[in-house]
């Protein structure tokens, strides 16, 4: 008997590790692997997770990248979602019981669901992202993350709720909750963390309700200086650094995963690999003089994704003038259009002080002139490299 009991314990503690060491993640019948996320109600897979455009219902990009557990945005319209994933009787848009889930780029959650953004494990965010839902706008069973962005998030009860900390290292932050009966603005169980400018609801600065950083086990979040009541409405400043002219506007770190100037679709700038990214962009631009896109690069720019492009008085759309070498490499399809009655006496479509590469892609450039305003001979370029 001693035997036979100490053999089915053995067999126990082996079924026991066993089952501790599989992966969560499953396999479909027709051998393609499944991951622990679930976007709109759709499970990501390795069939799925190169191309998640679908689940949003218009033009835009999406995918997944199982290896860093990122999901890469580039739908600046986002998505109003109808379905959702049910775990633990909550309604999720976005839902991953992976150890992390890292939400880069641009997109706009407006949901019904519980919970717009849930993660078992740590939550990192970094681009122009809106979540507004009906509980919680993010919840992270660890960490929660704030890289560098412009950011809203709204919901009924919580607006960033985290089981373990909330960092707040940089970006424009905007935290709402919008019921009567709302918790908290933010919250952490083990503290926030944040170095930036805060203000509150009816334009009280907030403070921490535990104001010392170093204390553990602890809950944390922003009451109001005067009620000490916490606060309904969270804003977060932070500094951003700034890296070339698009138009009228400067990109910087806060506003380069949605960059202003267009018209439609997200333009987007990654200075790690200097790579601007146009995503179903168009522009219509009537005010801008001398170049559109004044880039100051290292060493080169690289140019990738789709863009229409009307400019009715700039001389340029890209023209890059710091180095001899800086190159423009470009594997992207641009339809560029000019109207060089209102331009100076050139008119170039993109112009390097070094060279420019077609690596792939489509370029179609068209420079009209009037009649009556026709550049000298040799001053009209459609591309330009020296």
């Amino acid at each position: 008997m001693r035997k036979r009991l100490i053999v089915l314990l053995a067999v126990m503690m082996v079924v026991s590790f066993a089952f501790s060491v599989v992966p969560s993640d499953t396999v479909k019948a027709n051998g393609v692997k499944q991951y622990d996320v679930w976007v709109n109600g759709v499970r990501i897979d390795d069939e799925n997770k190169d191309d998640l455009s679908f689940l949003f219902g218009y033009t835009g990009r999406a995918s997944y990248d199982p290896e860093t557990r990122t999901l890469n945005l580039c739908t600046y319209r986002g998505f109003n979602n109808i379905k959702y994933h049910t775990y633990k009787l909550k309604k999720i848009s976005i839902c991953s019981l992976e150890k992390s889930l890292t939400i880069q780029g641009a997109c706009d959650i407006n949901t019904s669901a519980d919970i717009g953004v849930y993660c078992e494990g740590d939550v990192i965010l970094e681009g122009a992202i809106n979540i507004t839902a009906n509980q919680c706008a993010v919840y992270s069973g660890g960490n929660t993350t704030i890289i560098n962005g412009t950011m809203n998030f709204k919901a009924g009860k919580w607006g960033l709720y985290s089981e373990l900390r909330t960092n707040l290292l940089n970006g424009k932050i905007s935290v709402k909750t919008m019921s009567a009966d709302y918790e908290y603005a933010v919250f952490a169980k083990y503290g926030i963390k944040t170095d930036h400018l805060i203000n509150g609801s009816n334009g009280e600065d907030p403070k921490l309700i535990n104001e010392d950083d170093g204390i553990e086990n602890n809950e944390q979040y922003f009451v109001d200086v005067n009620t000490e009541k916490p606060v309904r409405a969270v804003d977060i400043s932070g500094d951003g650094e700034s890296y070339f002219y698009f138009g009228d506007y400067i990109v910087d770190s806060l506003n380069r995963y949605n960059i202003p100037g267009t018209d439609d679709g997200v333009a987007s700038y990654d200075p790690k690999t200097e790579t601007l990214d146009f995503c179903d962009v168009v522009i219509d631009d009537n005010n801008t003089e001398g170049a559109y896109i004044s880039y100051l690069p290292y060493q080169y720019l690289n140019v990738t994704g789709n863009a229409e492009v009307y400019l009715w008085s700039a001389d340029e759309f890209i023209m890059t003038h710091s180095r001899p070498n800086a190159n423009i490499n470009i594997d992207a399809d641009l339809n560029i259009n000019f109207n060089a009655e209102n331009t100076s006496y050139k008119a170039v479509g993109i112009y390097s002080s070094g060279g420019i590469n077609l690596n792939g892609g489509s370029l179609d450039i068209d420079v009209f002139i009037n009649a009556d305003n026709v550049p000298p001979a040799g001053t009209d370029y459609y591309i330009r490299g020296v």
